[in-house]
């Protein structure tokens, strides 16, 4: 079933885009598809056109019109007038998809009332059927509207078709013991829907005469899901056309309660794998669920089972798109907006140089001096080129109104001269452009762009989509003085810094990183490197005596500089001095856990001084220290004496230092005063000789 939504309630649009040359006016028409999917492309869309609402804009006769139809880009609709009943035009369009649930404008347009735009191309004008022209078939341009499409016109079956006993005569009968269809089979899908229009008589006998999807041997007597008239049918055995399936021998011919017509009519057959539908003038349709060809057939008619009436004359027949679930979108009629004529007159070409202006995206050209749009009110853009490359045209481009006159625009050619851009730097194929100050722009993705302009001065920018290279400069100019003229442009890869800063070194240490195999030593605490975006890899030398944070990483440079910390430690080692021969306790009275120490002196492999003394109460002392020469002083407690001074030499490993202590043996206490006695005695004299010392000196 298909259902028709029209409207006829003018509204008013908002600003009209340019309509063809020699159109005065034009109405909006909005086209809105309720469904859940987009129409099919392309789609015949049907409207239903009330003369009444564009009168007096609007003129039709069947021998002339002064309408069409077109997109806002002014591109023509392929359009074909069906009927004209009392006024009121049923009109075929062939449109682009709709989307679902979406509506799009297009625009009916309007000459003078004397203007004949009735045509037969398809790309300029309106078709009609071609039983309404004149001359039959004069005006018909249903090949260019429709899926497929035929109209009998002549004496000789259309290309593609066989039969036989048939009678053309700008119309096609189909009298008894005859056939006539197409040599291709249609029909058997979703997605079209076959009309046909034309005189179905009433019937004279129970034999079978059928149009629509027919073959000789096949169905029921050649019918196999047609129109069909015979007075043995399951519809009271009315004489009226009625709808009829056949599958192998088994058919229904009609159905009770079924559609069924005589005469005249648009009659509409609507041919699934699952269903077949009947129905005449766009009506509520008969279904069929029973006995359905189980494959695609050929179109025509056939009238061979018996004596039957004359089918006939079918004037067209079509297959056309079907609408989403049968519905077929509805349309809403704008009120009419005047144009007027915009002319762009040249000057400076040869004769017969072809030139063109695109107005708001609309391309016209001419080998005349002159080129003329029909516009509404409102703001344009335009702009201007010529066939002939050494001739430039001043402007090359602007914009204007229209305000409700009309518009000339002059346009002078000048003789122009050749301008190169060449770059260097860019990887192959990259896009690069050329903008001038006279609002042109160029691009290209080889190393050169080349254009032509007048004499005088210019100035540019340049750029490219690699947003990983930069011009060494981005602007200039340039003189044209009747000579051509070269620029070089150099586009540099961008880079970022990496800054590797250190810290923990000697002033004036020298340490080095590797990055992406390429070496930077220094001095002072910071490297600096430039690398583009990606990821680079590095590598910190070792430096003897001293341990890195990191030695080696991955970067990542995504639009901005890097910094990377390197800190640097000192190694130290373990120096242990063990003593053995100091018990835990001290003899005659002396408390356990008495101390002792040792002292280290030296300078580390840097030149840095130690003087460092450390005390145990248990058998080792250690200390840590990096590479160096060092000596080493024991403290040993009252009455030990032994080995207790050396040398040692760190050199990236420990140092284990063994001292031997032996006990001091005192044969009676008297020994022993005398020995604290004599202790005693060497720090006074000590002391005293420091005294003497200090006196000297102040002498």
């Amino acid at each position: 079933m298909i259902i028709l939504l029209f409207s006829s309630i003018p509204f008013f649009s908002s600003q009209v885009s340019a309509a063809p040359t020699s159109i005065i006016y034009r109405a909006p028409i909005t086209i809105y598809n309720t469904q859940s999917s987009a129409t099919p492309n392309p789609f015949q869309q049907m409207i239903q056109l009330n003369e009444s609402i564009y009168k007096p804009y609007i003129s039709y006769t069947a021998s002339t019109a002064n309408f069409e139809f077109s997109y806002s880009n002014n591109t023509i609709i392929p359009a074909w007038i069906e009927s004209d009943d009392s006024g009121v035009l049923t009109i075929w369009l062939k449109l682009h998809s709709i989307p679902a649930s979406s509506s799009i404008t297009i625009y009916i347009d309007f000459a003078s009332l004397t203007t004949n735009l009735l045509s037969s191309s398809g790309t300029t004008g309106i078709g009609e059927a071609p039983q309404l022209s004149p001359t039959y078939g004069e005006y018909d341009d249903g090949a260019s509207v429709f899926n497929n499409y035929w109209n009998f016109a002549g004496t000789s079956l259309p290309a593609g078709w066989t039969g036989s006993g048939y009678t053309i005569y700008n119309g096609i009968f189909i009298p008894y013991s005859s056939y006539a269809y197409t040599t291709s089979n249609f029909g058997y899908n979703a997605s079209t829907i076959v009309d046909f229009y034309g005189n179905f008589p009433a019937a004279t006998s129970a034999n079978n005469a059928a149009f629509g999807f027919v073959e000789q041997g096949t169905g029921n007597a050649g019918v196999d899901a047609a129109w069909t008239i015979n007075t043995n049918n399951n519809q009271g055995g009315t004489t009226n056309a009625i709808g009829q399936t056949a599958n192998n021998y088994f058919y229904s011919t009609g159905i009770p309660g079924g559609v069924n017509a005589t005469g005249f009519h648009v009659y509409s057959i609507y041919f699934t794998p699952s269903f077949v539908e009947f129905s005449y003038d766009y009506g509520t349709p008969t279904n069929f669920t029973t006995n359905i060809p189980s494959s695609a057939y050929p179109l025509g008619g056939i009238n061979i089972q018996g004596p039957q009436a004359t089918l006939g004359p079918f004037f067209w027949l079509r297959i056309r798109a079907y609408p989403p679930n049968g519905v077929m979108p509805s349309v809403r009629f704008g009120s009419v907006v005047p144009t007027y004529t915009v002319t762009f007159t040249e000057s400076g070409l040869p004769s017969d140089t072809q030139w063109s202006v695109t107005l708001n995206g609309t391309t016209k050209s001419s080998t005349t001096n002159t080129i003329t749009f029909s516009e509404p009110n409102g703001k344009y853009s335009y702009t201007i080129a010529t066939v002939n490359k050494i001739y430039v045209s001043v402007p090359s481009s602007g914009t204007f109104a229209v305000n409700g006159a009309n518009v000339n625009i002059g346009i002078t050619f000048t003789r122009a001269y050749i301008v190169t851009f060449t770059e260097s730097g860019l990887p192959s194929g990259t896009m690069w452009n050329v903008n001038l100050s006279n609002g042109q722009s160029f691009s290209s993705t080889t190393n050169t762009i080349t254009f032509s302009e007048a004499n005088g001065t210019y100035s540019y920018t340049v750029a490219t989509s690699n947003k990983e290279y930069a011009p060494a400069q981005y602007s200039g100019s340039f003189i044209v003085n009747g000579m051509p003229v070269s620029e070089s442009i150099t586009f540099n890869l961008i880079t970022y810094k990496i800054a590797f800063t250190e810290s923990g070194l000697p002033s004036g240490t020298n340490w080095s990183v590797t990055l992406n195999n390429i070496t930077k030593s220094s001095s002072n605490n910071t490297i600096i490197f430039n690398e583009p975006n990606g990821y680079c890899s590095y590598i910190i030398s070792g430096i003897s005596g001293y341990r890195a944070s990191s030695y080696s990483g991955t970067i990542n440079v995504n639009g901005n500089s890097v910094s990377v910390p390197i800190n640097w430690t000192i190694i130290t080692y373990p120096i242990t001095i063990t003593e053995n021969g100091i018990p835990n306790g001290i003899p005659n009275g002396i408390p356990n856990g008495t101390s002792w120490s040792a002292t280290l002196t030296g300078t580390t492999f840097n030149g840095k001084y130690i003087n460092i003394t450390l005390s145990s109460t248990t058998n080792t002392i250690t200390f840590n220290e990096p590479d160096g020469s060092y000596s080493y002083y024991v403290h040993v407690p009252f009455g030990y004496a032994g080995r207790t001074k050396g040398n040692i030499i760190v050199s990236g490993q420990s140092v284990y230092v063994n001292v031997l202590v032996t006990l001091v043996i005192l044969d009676s206490a008297y020994d022993y005063i005398n020995l604290v006695t004599i202790a005693v005695w060497v720090v006074i004299i000590g002391l005293i000789g420091a005294a003497i010392a200090v006196i000297v000196r102040k002498r």
